[in-house]
């Protein structure tokens, strides 16, 4: 383990040879580019003058042939034939001399058909993909990349087969015979989430079209979901806990509601990266737990207690997934992206064209039917812990939606002083986040740009202010990283010897704190570092 004094010495060393590697890494991708290139160009020549057979004998692809076998991959003998190799062993190179041609909508009914495994039905996707991207023309080229244009197409196709599938599902009079509900939509999903990981589609195009879906189909009114077939209510007996057999469409309401949550709500880390994901999100769960609070009042003719209704449904076999699954998903966003659910003062009429300005305005908080510490948290180990936690992060809501609404000027006597206290501290917290440990004399640009201004202070304790902020982005838990208390030490300890050769006066207290602080910050880093 590296000294504490040696530190830069030791992260200098390991950033150079992480630059070599990259250095030879972009070196052999260049090479490699400049081959395939030159094989590219030979295919084509070849292909053109012997009618595209392969080079040497080998398994070339040649996208020019794609369109020609098309009418031989019609029978469905061959097709059949081709996908059962393909979900057995039978080597790719082998495969790809003689590709079957049709849909891609097809193509993801034979990949769940015939049950391919995911590798093998990644590789088929992108087969096809770049086939397809081969033969189209050029016309009306995007001003995108070839990967991202394939990437989008293909979370478009994502989507559009989510929807078939639910209405298949929904149209079915018995779930249980289905061939959706049984084989195609699980191993649907399993391919859907190994081509989102590996980077196949584009992922906040397919995480919002995923929404758009929650949104059309699920969280809907009652008066605009009599008349559509797939969309039936499902009649919750309050106090019951048990939902109405009356009617199969109702069953398979709860069905593909559940069937649904459950697919997107893997993707919840990935949709608190992003805030506008998030807001809608959680704009939908709340709106979805709102209509459940609606429809009980309306079916008992009186008010409805929220806690009571959702511990009902917690109940219920056929709802505890649903209601557990949309609390999750909202204590996700509140834990991970605090930001989404912070109120902002813009307003759209809900009707108003595209639905997702409405569903950003305010905070999703609003839309809750009761506070949101008062919705349930799944059995387990943690829970009070996590119970904490949410408070902290409610806390948090809460101040922030106070400061925006006050547009976040706490001192009105004073703003411009006030302007320039907040704009400084700012700079700080960027040129902290955006520090560069593996650069030479990275502590002393630091202490440059954060010390090194102006003599004269522009408002009252400036410089206090300034090691109070280092002080408090090296212990915040609103970032990450042990190397922030290190940093900060080192800052504040070279703060100290650049003004070893000026009169302290009154800052010679202030200092003594200093240089305190920075021991039990030392001390703390090495009982660490002990411990472990």
């Amino acid at each position: 383990m590296p000294r504490l004094d040696r530190l830069d010495d030791t992260m200098l060393r390991g950033a150079q040879l992480v630059m070599q590697i990259m250095a030879k890494k972009m070196e052999l991708n260049a090479n490699l580019d400049k081959e395939r290139k030159r094989a590219g160009s030979v295919i084509t020549k070849d292909s053109t003058g012997s009618g595209g057979n392969g080079i040497g004998g080998g398994p070339q692809i040649h996208f020019q042939q794609f369109s020609h076998n098309a009418e031989k991959a019609k029978k469905s003998k061959e097709r059949n034939d081709w996908f059962t190799d393909l979900a057995h062993s039978k080597p790719l190179a082998v495969l790809a001399r003689k590709p079957p041609f049709f849909s891609q909508k097809d193509a993801l009914e034979y990949l769940c058909d015939y049950k391919v495994p995911v590798n093998r039905a990644l590789w088929f996707l992108k087969l096809i993909a770049v086939s397809g991207q081969g033969c189209t023309s050029n016309v009306n080229k995007q001003k995108k990349s070839t990967s991202d244009q394939l990437a989008s197409e293909l979370a478009s196709l994502f989507t559009k087969y989510v929807k078939l599938m639910l209405n298949q599902m929904s149209d079915s009079a018995k779930l249980e015979s289905n061939i959706v509900y049984t084989d195609r939509w699980p191993h649907f999903v399993y391919i859907c989430k190994h081509a989102y990981e590996d980077g196949m589609v584009d992922k906040q195009e397919f995480l919002m079209d995923l929404l758009d879906i929650f949104n059309d189909r699920f969280v809907q009114p009652i008066e605009n979901r009599q008349n559509d077939k797939t969309s039936i209510h499902p009649f919750l007996h309050h106090g019951s806990g048990l939902a109405s057999a009356s009617s199969t469409n109702q069953s398979h309401y709860v069905t593909l509601l559940r069937l649904f949550l459950l697919f997107i709500c893997q993707y919840t880390d990935q949709i608190t990266q992003n805030i506008v994901l998030s807001k809608r999100c959680a704009f939908l769960v709340c709106h979805r737990l709102e209509l459940y609070r609606d429809e009980a009042e309306e079916r008992e003719g009186r008010s409805v207690d929220c806690v009571e209704l959702f511990d009902d449904m917690q109940q219920c076999i056929h709802q505890r997934a649903i209601i557990l699954t949309l609390c999750g998903m909202l204590y996700a966003i509140l834990i991970d992206c605090p930001a989404a659910l912070i109120w902002n003062k813009y307003e759209v009429s809900p009707g108003r064209p595209p639905t997702m300005l409405h569903q950003l305005c305010g905070s999703p908080l609003d839309h809750l039917p009761c506070p949101l510490e008062s919705l349930p948290l799944p059995p387990g180990h943690g829970t009070e812990r996590l119970q904490e936690f949410i408070q902290l992060r409610l806390a948090e809501v809460r101040r922030r939606s106070r400061a925006c609404e006050n547009k976040w000027s706490l001192n009105y006597a004073q703003k411009k002083g006030f302007a320039a206290m907040v704009l400084q501290c700012l700079e700080i917290v960027g040129v902290l986040d955006a520090a560069r440990l593996d650069q030479p004399n990275c502590i002393e640009k630091i202490y440059a740009v954060i010390f090194n201004g102006p003599s004269k202070e522009s408002f009252e304790h400036e410089h206090a202010i300034r090691v109070k902020m280092l002080l408090q982005w090296a212990v915040t838990i609103e970032r990450e990283g042990t190397h922030r208390a290190i940093l900060v030490a080192q800052l504040l300890a070279f703060r100290i010897n650049h003004r070893k050769t000026f009169k302290f006066a009154s800052l010679f207290k202030l200092n003594l704190k200093i240089t305190l602080k920075i021991a039990s910050i030392k001390s703390f880093i090495l009982t660490v570092e002990r411990n472990s």
